[in-house]
Parts: structure tokens; sequence; C-alpha cells
């Protein structure tokens, strides 16, 4: 049986990080998401986002964030799955 850091380190392995600018596919495989940090261009401004379960914009919406400059982490604890895949859909930037 394998011991905890050998496990963390398995994990660790399929985990990555995206930088995402705009609505786009991160993955078409099953996902989990354990965070997400939404960063406004400014101070002024707040952004809202939808994270699908799916691959367009069209899919089923799993969380839903709206973040201003001053607050822009979010986390998923437990992780959520998103099990048809991952897209990230901006809707847009709001004046706060």
């Amino acid at each position: 049986m394998k011991d905890y850091k050998e496990s963390i380190l398995e994990l660790a392995k399929d985990c990555s990080v995206e930088f995402v600018a705009g609505s786009r596919v991160i993955t078409s495989r099953p996902c989990f998401v354990f965070g997400c940090v939404i960063t406004p261009d400014n101070a002024d401004n707040k952004t809202q986002i939808h994270l699908r379960n799916g691959e367009t914009n069209l899919s089923d919406i799993l969380l839903s964030f709206k973040a201003r400059y001053s607050h822009p982490v979010h986390t998923a604890c437990p992780p959520v799955h998103f099990n048809k895949g991952l897209y990230v859909h901006n809707i847009d930037m709001l004046t706060a």
C-alpha cells in the first residue's frame, strides 16, 4: 500500500493550472476543479464566469462566480467533478 506522500505525488502528476483570458474549452475529459482565481483587469471592475460541464457555452452550469478585484480566489472543497469536460464561459466585465 502506498503511503500518504506517494499518493499525493501520484495525484499531482494529473493536476494542471490553466490561464484563461476568455471563454474556451479547458478539457474534453472528466476532471475535478479544486479552485479558481478570477482577476478583473482593474479595481473598478468585477467579472462573472460560469464553469460548465461539457465542451460548449450551452453545457450545464455547475459553478458560477462573480468576483471583484479585491476578492479573486474561490475554492471548491470538496473538489467539484465535471464528468463531461470543462468549459469556462466568461460572461463579461461589470462595473462595480
